[in-house]
């Protein structure tokens, strides 16, 4: 994940039109671009054929106008038919900005406030697997990852709009669980913006027509829609290549899996031309759809996944930079990616140069860093570049993670031992069912570690408390271990097997 945000430049996707133009709106077919984008559409083809995605599209906001606009590959990656900018995609998890301006509304509106909690707005909920805990939880901590629930996407949940609040209340309320006290530390989970859509729907409509209404239109969003299965029989859809349901690859229409649960977290549909006018709102504001902003792009939480670089506003990414060939160009950044089982979406706002670029692809966990740095580089938006910043690293303090953690509703109790500079662990609930991992820990910074259980490569980061001196939890979006001195060994906690072997792998954060 972090290599996506800071290595931009790893790498370095039938053209329709570029646009040179004062407007959002325009769609001219007058291809009057500046040559510098001319890099643009090279790396945007050559990321394509790198990728597994049938198509890409483009769109760049610069010099107060869309600089540029290019689409390339296949609408079917089987039946073909050219896209153009006006083609749809899933833009996944990008999808939080768009829930957490809702919310905001909402709070506007006096409906409730950030401070407000499940318990007060919602008091029937109840996790079976958490008895009394989720009560606590706030809408604040909702929009910043806070919540902590595991991380589970149902994508093969019912569609229907009413089935949000369905979902909540039935298969999440009997299956998701807390996995440590609500605020504790951000860990990105998207159930936190399921709950977050559910909120908005007290008024009384559902949350794909509260969207349309007070977002979409508004904004002239006008390609963009909040439930895919709208679009089933439409034109200018790009249908997506990506994991199935019942195992494999294959193809990712927009009616394949639109879950109601899912929609707030990660299933908009839009094109790079709209999702531009969404970051020119973030920059400039709308009044007729927001009073202010700043909220979205606020830093609330510090996210710990690279030192202290990487914060959270409201369905926001925000770091201090973007690396590129050259190294580290020093500028504040908005952004938040995302993906679908069939499709992915790069989003980036540079408020100090005015520049927004999104990239969206029909493939599931797709890299278009080198079209998103080119991008940049083309709008003038990259500062002279300096070293990047490197993690921070004190193997003299690797003692502080040292000891037993337990985490009950999963992997079970963890031993964290010191061999000479590097860190290993013990876990017998995996050993006695028989899942195979990495005894020792790959490091990535102090506190930030991969482990690798049954072929699969999980991120590690261990987290302390304000002030403290040694680590409390062990996180992970899939599981929480939380330090306890007294869980020595396996016992009486030996479960059937892991919910780890249970939990679908398929996340719709940033591109792993």
């Amino acid at each position: 994940m972090l290599t996506w945000i800071l290595a931009l430049a790893c790498r370095s996707p039938e053209p329709e039109l570029g646009v040179d133009s004062p407007g959002v709106d325009s769609d001219s077919a007058d291809p009057g671009w500046d040559p510098a984008y001319d890099a643009v559409r090279e790396a945007l083809e050559a990321d394509l054929e790198e990728s597994t995605a049938g198509a890409a599209s483009v769109a760049v906001w610069a010099h107060d106008s869309v600089a540029f606009v290019w689409a390339t590959g296949k609408e079917h990656p089987i039946d073909g038919g050219a896209v153009g900018p006006q083609t749809r995609f899933g833009i996944g998890s990008t999808s939080k900005m768009i829930t957490s301006t809702l919310v905001l509304r909402d709070v506007q509106a006096g409906r409730f406030t950030l401070e407000s909690t499940l318990g007060e707005l919602k008091p029937d909920l109840e996790l079976a697997a958490s008895p009394g805990e989720v009560q606590d939880v706030s809408v604040h901590q909702l929009l910043t990852h806070q919540g902590a629930f595991y991380d589970w996407v149902p994508w093969n949940g019912p569609s229907a709009d009413h089935e949000l609040g369905g979902t909540v209340q039935t298969t999440f309320a009997r299956q998701v669980y807390l996995m440590n006290t609500p605020g504790a530390f951000w860990n990105y989970s998207n159930p936190n913006f399921s709950l977050a859509g559910w909120l908005g729907e007290a008024s009384g409509d559902y949350w794909p027509e509260r969207i349309a209404q007070e977002i979409l239109e508004p904004l002239e969003m006008s390609g963009c829609t909040a439930r895919p299965s709208d679009l089933q029989y439409e034109e200018d859809v790009a249908v997506g290549w990506g994991p199935q349901l019942e195992g494999g690859l294959g193809l990712v229409p927009p009616e394949y899996a639109d879950p109601a649960f899912v929609r707030p977290a990660g299933s908009v549909w839009c094109t790079p031309t709209d999702m531009l006018k969404f970051g020119v709102f973030l920059m400039e504001g709308d009044q007729a759809v927001l009073a202010e902003t700043t909220p979205l792009h606020t830093p609330h939480v510090n996210t710990r996944a690279y030192g202290d670089l990487i914060t959270y506003g409201y369905g926001l990414f925000l770091q201090p930079g973007v690396s590129s060939e050259l190294g580290w160009h020093e500028t504040p950044v908005w952004q938040h990616g995302g993906n679908t089982l069939g499709h992915s979406s790069i989003f980036f706002v540079l408020p100090e140069q005015g520049v927004v670029v999104s990239i969206l692809s029909s493939g599931y966990g797709t890299d278009f860093s080198g079209t998103l740095v080119a991008a940049l580089e083309a709008a003038g938006a990259l500062p002279q570049a300096v070293s990047i910043p490197e993690l921070p690293l004190d193997l003299g303090a690797l003692s502080r993670h040292v000891g037993f953690y337990n985490d009950p509703n999963n992997v079970g109790p963890i031993e964290v031992s010191l061999d000479g500079e590097s860190l290993s662990v013990s876990m017998p609930l995996l050993d006695e069912v028989g899942l195979s991992y990495s005894s020792t820990l790959v490091q990535r910074s102090t506190d930030s570690f991969y482990v690798e259980i049954d072929g699969d490569l999980y991120e590690l980061d261990f987290v302390a408390p304000p002030g403290a001196d040694h680590s409390e939890w062990i996180r992970n979006r899939l599981f929480v271990a939380t330090r306890d001195e007294e869980t020595r060994r396996l016992g009486a906690q030996s479960l059937s097997a892991p919910r780890l072997t249970q939990t679908p792998r398929l996340w719709m954060g940033l591109p792993e």
